[in-house]
């Protein structure tokens, strides 16, 4: 397992980013950003549905409706018709939404900014993962790390009005900011975290590992104690928002199982059931593209954290397999390969696998065309994650 030296254990090699980084990430993004929008038009136009004037809504599908729905009228107990089910929105958390309110003031149009949005956070994520994997490897092994990230077959809900990019930005953010030593910047990122997703608490573990792998007084300890114990601030607005509006903080894990259908469960559980029900076989489509994608995405995961017990440090192996237990951990688990985004350490570990081009070149063309496949169906309302 790598480790920083032990000779020098507060400052690992932090390599001085090129003015070029963040130029070339947000050109890398913004490109594939342009081909998405090109295959959801090529898809409207094919399927006879209005392709200008879908432009933008072309991004809006399945949970991006409720989300800009909270960014504009935020946490309510009731509303009027025809938006009745906006006390439901509970179980999504605050941060992605409230973004997307403040960019709105200025862009006036909420899939507009919730794009932005993304978009702004998706170099972010990259600019991280490159940042913490240059640590350790080279710069080569950082690029292919950020290539496999945004090839991966769902990663165009980076680009969509959904907070996979917002929470990935942050947890980078969050883990290499303790991984450098600046403690208050793994706090207010580990906040922004868990105030966006509920996965967010899988930074615990891996920010604890941080400072204890570190020696130091215990006045410093302490200090760095109380900066990562900050990134508790975002669930706890969470809970907090819970109960002013409706008066229990875990009001949300209610309407998550009543309306939603969806309660903690073993985490072996969504996999056994995946395997059965494809066994059964059936008609529905849906369900078969729901229980195929979770076995894959599974089958994807395990090996990959496995590998990445000897290959990464213990708080990145931390916080990849606490994530991957939380995901798993869901009665009705029908967006696997989506969550697997938030799985950083599958792309640090991936980096290192693909270093051969023979092997690199095929993973990217397969992820990024499957990518593309996915991004067509999404474009006209079909299920994908």
């Amino acid at each position: 397992m790598a480790r920083s030296s032990p000779a020098r254990p507060y400052h690992p090699r932090v390599p001085t980013p090129t003015p070029s980084l963040l130029g070339r990430l947000a050109l890398l993004c913004a490109g594939i950003r342009i081909g998405l929008e090109a295959i959801g038009l090529g898809s409207l136009a094919v399927h006879n549905q209005p392709v200008w004037t879908n432009a933008l809504e072309l991004w809006n599908r399945w949970d991006a409706p409720h989300l800009l729905r909270l960014a504009e009228v935020g946490y309510v107990q009731s509303s009027p018709p025809p938006n009745t089910d906006d006390p439901f929105f509970i179980v999504f958390f605050p941060f992605f939404p409230l973004a997307v309110h403040i960019v709105a003031f200025a862009l006036r149009d909420l899939v507009l900014s919730a794009l932005v949005v993304s978009f702004a956070a998706s170099v972010g994520a990259g600019y991280f993962l490159f940042r913490l994997v240059a640590l350790d490897a080279d710069e080569e092994t950082a690029w292919r790390a950020v290539l496999l990230l945004f090839s991966f077959p769902t990663a165009y809900f980076l680009a969509a009005p959904f907070s996979e990019a917002l929470f990935l930005f942050a947890v980078l953010a969050s883990v290499y900011a303790a991984r450098t030593g600046a403690w208050a910047g793994a706090g207010v990122a580990g906040a922004l975290a868990t105030g966006t997703r509920v996965v967010g608490v899988a930074l615990a573990p891996a920010l604890l590992a941080e400072v204890f792998a570190r020696r130091a007084a215990i006045r410093d300890s302490v200090r760095r104690l109380a900066w990562v114990s900050f990134a508790a601030a975002g669930l706890l607005t969470y809970l907090t928002i819970n109960q002013i509006v409706y008066g229990n903080p875990l009001w949300f894990l209610e309407v998550q199982r009543t309306h939603w259908s969806n309660q903690a469960a073993p985490p072996w559980q969504p996999v056994r059931e995946a395997i059965v029900a494809l066994v059964a076989g059936g008609n529905d489509s849906i369900f078969t593209f729901i229980y195929s994608g979770r076995l894959a995405g599974a089958l994807v995961a395990l090996p990959l954290l496995g590998l990445g017990i000897r290959r990464l440090r213990l708080p990145d192996t931390l916080y990849g397999w606490t994530a991957f237990i939380l995901i798993l951990s869901s009665s009705w688990l029908i967006s696997l390969p989506r969550y697997l985004l938030a799985l950083y350490p599958l792309f640090m570990v991936g980096a290192r696998l693909s270093r051969p081009l023979p092997v690199l070149v095929p993973l990217v063309f397969a992820g990024a065309t499957l990518q593309g496949w996915l991004m067509w169906r999404y474009a006209i309302g079909q299920w994908t994650f």
